[in-house]
């Protein structure tokens, strides 16, 4: 085991080594650390690391978002911009104590065998979204527009503007992004499902740590469709087929009912799917592959091992 921090985008495979435990991974999406628990009845963890650098919209009196709709903006206060970075770091803790990853039968690399029988640990997924000052420290920059609500209202653009109004992307978000939202989605038999609660900046968090649209994780037909019009540069589509991975369907819209309910459509349900990027790190701290590893949705604790 090293101390050093190895670089993921040099990482290979090496079936022949067999499973090997490389602490620390650092990488262009986020960096990564596998602890091992000291104690035998207690998981490891496998910790995510993303550093942000938010960087407050300054300077400007609009701004366009993802929709290139423009919205009037203003200046942001200490206390507003201290209660945004505050509310995002809740935000990404959304993403924490939701798996566990369970190590086939074979594995005994991290098991504990100090009293006699072995006892197998599992892996506790933890996300810290740590914001930062300086830039190369990042391992992304998001501006943050400060909406001028009143102006919003006078203007004519929304009688009663939240989270959603202003169409946020995972590389610029909105100041309203950081209150809840409740929205609603048509499914494929055109029923109508309401989700409470919806945390856009939680949803692109998931982008920001790899994860696409809930149509892509799952390999909806409708989504591949809409990816493939876009590949194809086709453009006269109905608007639940425009945009390719971004359309509608590949967030679960018009599709079977509670697929839009997850976290990468536009609803607050944790899966096995949103699992990927730890799984990815798990197989790589300890050279093994992603399907070498079960996600459990609950806490499993250790048990003992013949």
């Amino acid at each position: 085991m090293s101390a050093d921090w190895q670089e993921s985008s040099t990482w290979s495979y090496k079936p022949a080594a067999g499973p090997t435990l490389v602490e620390r991974f650092k990488g262009k999406l986020f960096d990564s650390y596998l602890g091992r628990n000291s104690h035998p009845t207690q998981n490891h963890a496998l910790k995510l690391f993303l550093r942000v650098n938010l960087k407050p919209m300054t300077g400007k009196t609009t701004s366009r978002d993802s929709n290139k709709t423009s919205f009037p903006i203003k200046e942001w206060s200490a206390e507003e911009w201290s209660r945004f970075t505050s509310q995002f770091e809740r935000q990404a803790r959304l993403w924490s104590n939701r798996f566990w990853l369970v190590p086939s039968k074979p594995f005994t690399l991290l098991d504990d065998k100090r009293a006699g029988r072995p006892v197998r640990p599992n892996i506790h997924c933890l996300l810290f979204a740590e914001v930062v000052n300086t830039v190369s420290l990042a391992h992304r920059t998001i501006e943050v527009a400060n909406l001028d609500v009143d102006a919003i209202k006078r203007q004519g653009i929304s009688s009663s503007p939240g989270s959603g109004t202003y169409r946020s992307n995972d590389k610029r978000y909105d100041s309203l992004d950081i209150k809840p939202r409740n929205t609603t989605y048509e499914d494929d038999k055109g029923v109508e499902h309401e989700i409470k609660n919806y945390y856009t900046i939680a949803h692109e968090l998931g982008h920001a740590i790899g994860l696409p649209h809930i149509g892509v994780l799952k390999s909806r037909p409708q989504c591949a469709f809409a990816i493939a019009l876009k590949s194809f540069g086709i453009k006269n589509v109905s608007s639940h087929l425009s945009g390719g991975s971004n359309a509608k369907v590949c967030y679960g819209r018009f599709d079977s009912a509670g697929l839009a309910d997850n976290i990468m459509g536009v609803g607050t349900k944790f899966e096995a799917v949103n699992a990927q990027p730890w799984l990815e790190r798990a197989a790589m701290h300890t050279n093994t592959v992603a399907s070498d590893w079960k996600v459990a949705l609950e806490q499993v604790g250790p048990r003992a091992v013949a």
